[in-house]
């Protein structure tokens, strides 16, 4: 179990807590996706046959409810392994490690994922990709591996877009953060010569079907 609320936290507590914190956006959704399901229950649309009515309208709008409730969930999914990526650094670093707020900004803003100080003045960045391999073999499709490719460059150059280069003497450390084991094989078989000074990390335990 992580200690995900203490110490510099903000970005952690604003995220589960208030109207729109994480769980009440789960309430919301499951709200909304049991009234989807009940209409189907109700207007026999769990086994439908040539004769059905269905009114399509009111199917639509209740799946716009789940839609507007849910939010980007895909933000979501990487606020939660950007906080199992700090985990992993405060593992890895221990007291050599600043503590740090994860969540501090936007995960669409610009800068990388992940940007920690150690307590000699180093920086430690990363990158976290969510992704799952979009072609039918468990490998990344050209949009995927485009992105990818784009955030290894930017942790081998230590430099993204609206932010400073930092110098090399400087790095403490460079992580590409995954949490499909499909998608860390695929990296890690493309990506040999890029990997030479960054680490590629498996968060989590992976399911068996994963």
């Amino acid at each position: 179990m992580a200690k995900i609320f203490s110490g510099n936290a903000k970005g952690a507590l604003n995220f589960f807590n208030g109207k729109d914190g994480l769980y009440e956006r789960i309430k919301n959704t499951v709200f909304h996706l049991k009234q989807l399901q009940t209409y189907m229950e109700e207007n026999h649309l769990t086994n439908v046959d040539e004769n059905t009515d269905v009114d399509l309208n009111k199917l639509y709008h209740l799946f716009e409810n789940i839609k507007n409730v849910q939010g980007n969930i895909h933000n979501d999914i990487t606020r939660v392994a950007c906080l199992m990526s700090k985990e992993y650094l405060r593992d890895e670093f221990k007291e050599k490690l600043k503590d740090f707020d994860v969540l501090g900004s936007s995960v669409n803003a610009n800068g990388f994922d992940i940007k920690a100080e150690t307590e000699d003045g180093k920086t430690i960045i990363g990158e976290v990709k969510t992704t799952i391999p979009a072609k039918k073999d468990n490998t990344l499709g050209s949009q995927q591996h485009d992105s990818v490719s784009k955030d290894l460059n930017g942790l081998w150059d230590a430099k993204k877009k609206g932010e400073d280069e930092i110098k090399e003497e400087l790095i403490a450390g460079r992580f590409m953060f995954v949490t499909n084991k499909y998608t860390s094989d695929d990296i890690n078989d493309k990506y040999k010569e890029l990997l030479g000074k960054i680490s590629l990390v498996l968060l989590g335990e992976q399911e068996k079907n994963s």
